[in-house]
This record gives C-alpha cells, structure tokens and sequence, in this order.
C-alpha cells in the first residue's frame, strides 16, 4: 500500500493519501506525515511533539462596510489543537432545563452523546438544545439512542454552537423535585459515537494574520519566519483627486506604501475596509460608494460628499488591508518558537481547529496510519 523509494540511509519517501515525509525502518515504520487542514481530525497520530507547521492567514467580515454602520474586519489569531472532544464544559445537573457554554463548535456534522441518570419516573427522553452566539437555539439534539451505557444523537450544525442547553422531558411537566444529571459529555466529529475521552486543548496564540483572498500571510515555524504579504492602513488622510467630480461626490486618495505602482489587475487592487467595500470598476467616474487600490494609493469614493473634511470625518477610525508589492518577511521570536515546540499530537485522535489554513507535519502512529489507508476507521 505504500508507495515510494528508499533512499541511501534507509529512509522511505513517498505519498498515500497524504504526503508522507520519511519514514524510518529502524523504528518501525515511524510514519512523518504532512496534512493541510482547517478544521479536520487527525486520526492516525501519535503522542508526539508536532515537527513542522506552516500556518496561513484569513481575514473576514460580516456584513457590508459603511462609514455610518462599520464592519470591523476580523483575521486568524490562534491555532487550538484539541483531541476528539469538542465539549469543554463540565457535567451538568438540571432539575429542567439549564444552559451552559462551551468552547466554540463549527458548522458540521457531529455525534454528542452522554451518560445520563435521572430519578424521574416518568422520563421520556433527554435533549440538548443547541445555541448560537446570539443565544438562539437552532437544533434540537434527542438523545434516544443507546450504546455501551451511553445516550447519543448524531446531528448536522448550519451554524456556529456556542451554548448547549439540557433537558429531560418527562410527562409530569409541573414537577421539580427530580433531577438528572448529564455526565461524560463529548462532542465529535462524525457520525459515530465513540468512546469517551475528556476535553484536552493546547493553543498556540499568533500575531494577527491577515488574508485578502489567495494573499496571505504565513508563518513558517519550519523556516522560523513570518511572512507579511498583507499591509495594514489604519486612519489615514485623504485628499482631493482633481478632476472626477460626479454627481455632487468628488473621488479621493492616500499614499500607501510598498503597494503597486500600476492599474492593478483586479486580483491585486482588492482591499478590505471596516468602513468601506471594495468597488473599483468605474469608481472615478460613478457616484458610487467603495474603495480600491493602485498607483501606490487607495482610491475612495462616498456617494455625495465632495470636501475633504467631510470625507475624512467620514473616515474617522478606519483600517485598510491591501496586498503588498513586496512580501515582508521577519524572523520569529524565541517565545513564538517555543510556543509550537510546545505543541503534540494527541493519540488516538487530533483536531485541529483555525480561522486558516495550517499545513501540519507530525508523526503517526504506525498501526493507526495503516488502518487508515486500508479504510479500517
């Protein structure tokens, strides 16, 4: 099943699935593997320290900037490498119904399951409701299901959970004098339920790492570098830019540095603002609202404002992403180094969780990555 060739000293290289780094005869097959996740479950890795990582980053928004209604830009500011458990609250007791938080649960498909005791005697079934940042529950787990003294319910999140609400429902609904106590909580990627294993989390905490598309910033614990291909703009000036008056708005720019000295293709000019969306074709001569970079500056228009105190006012507190012409690359603090020296695989199973991409090289357990090329688990 594994393909690749063995080099003079005694090394395998090769690919299956994945890339497989190396592989050392003299100790028995210890698999180095590299993997590309966001949020994925490394299920054939050993207890081992992670050898490389390479992580990218990825900026958001969530919704349309305006100057009058802000959207402030979020970028990826940690990487969490968890076990299988997604469940980072304790065990709960309700007498009906009560809410707890947890560690933040991407959209996806999980199992949650549960030992439960109640002295409720006429208990029907045991729920947990399922809530999103705006404490909206937008799913109901039942768990009917049983397996290995375990109750369970495999469900398909469409948003971010942040609280879990638990529950029994029972046919005497004015009592409350019983209670059940939930226990062992785990929340996996999945549709299976397994056995438990507590909550385990190990992060890494970045400097802000932004991303405008395909551009990103990375850093290389492999290289101990940071690369910078992101430049930041924060409150800047604008002037006037003679000549595109247009419908009571005129268009207006600031100097940026190290940007591109050109028209830029569109791919290039994309620029992300807490206070402005990105809009070039045309700008110079629509009344449009958006901004856009080029010539080394940014280029800005808001509908109806034509002098520059009211634009900047306008602008006050504003923050430009743009891509730089010239990737800036530093070298990485000793902390950070030893932040990701730090960091392990955890066996039988690792998630990790980022706003980014991570490419991760670590060691799998032998038995664990067989199985797994072989469709095993």
């Amino acid at each position: 099943m594994l393909k690749g060739t063995v080099n003079a000293n005694g090394q395998l290289h090769g690919t299956v699935g994945h890339e497989v780094v190396a592989c050392n005869e003299k100790d028995f097959l210890k698999f180095v593997v590299k993997e590309t996740t966001n949020e994925k479950v490394i299920r054939d890795g050993a207890e081992y320290r992670m050898l490389n990582m390479k992580v990218y980053g990825h900026s958001w928004q969530n919704g349309t900037p305006t100057p009058t209604e802000p959207q402030p830009i979020e970028s990826a500011t940690e990487v969490k490498v968890l076990g299988k458990n997604w469940y980072s609250g304790d065990d709960v007791t309700t007498t009906r119904y009560v809410e707890v938080s947890t560690n933040p649960i991407p959209i996806g498909t999980y199992t949650i399951s549960a030992k439960v005791e109640t002295n409720y005697p006429n208990a029907e079934y045991y729920g947990v409701s399922i809530l999103n940042k705006n404490d909206s529950a937008f799913y109901t787990a039942i768990l009917n299901a049983e397996k290995d003294g375990r109750y369970y319910w495999t469900m398909e999140l469409t948003e971010e959970c942040y609280e879990l609400g638990f529950y029994v429902a029972e046919t005497d609904s004015s009592s409350t004098n019983y209670t059940t106590i939930f226990s062992d909580i785990q929340i996996e990627l999945g549709n299976d339920a397994t056995e438990y294993e507590p909550y385990k989390e190990q992060t890494l905490a970045l400097p802000t790492l932004h991303g405008i598309g395909d551009v990103r910033d990375y850093m290389d614990f492999e290289r101990k570098k940071l690369v910078r291909k992101i430049g930041v703009l924060s409150n800047p000036t604008f002037q006037l830019s003679s000549g595109y008056f247009v419908d009571n708005s005129e268009l207006f720019s600031t100097d940026v540095t190290n940007s591109y000295n050109d028209y830029s293709p569109d791919d290039l000019s994309v620029i992300l603002s807490n206070k402005l969306p990105f809009y070039k074709d045309g700008l110079a001569s629509k009344n449009e609202i958006g901004a856009y970079q080029g010539y080394r500056r940014i280029y800005a228009r808001i509908q109806g404002v034509s002098s520059e105190e009211e634009f900047n006012s306008l602008m006050q507190g504003s923050e430009f992403l743009y891509i730089l012409a010239e990737p800036i690359e530093t070298d990485l603090t000793d902390e950070e180094v030893a932040l990701f020296k730090a960091l392990h695989t955890n066996y039988p199973t690792t998630t990790i969780v980022a706003d980014g991409e991570v490419e991760v090289t670590y060691v799998a357990d032998t038995k664990n990555y067989i199985d797994k090329q072989l469709g095993i688990f």
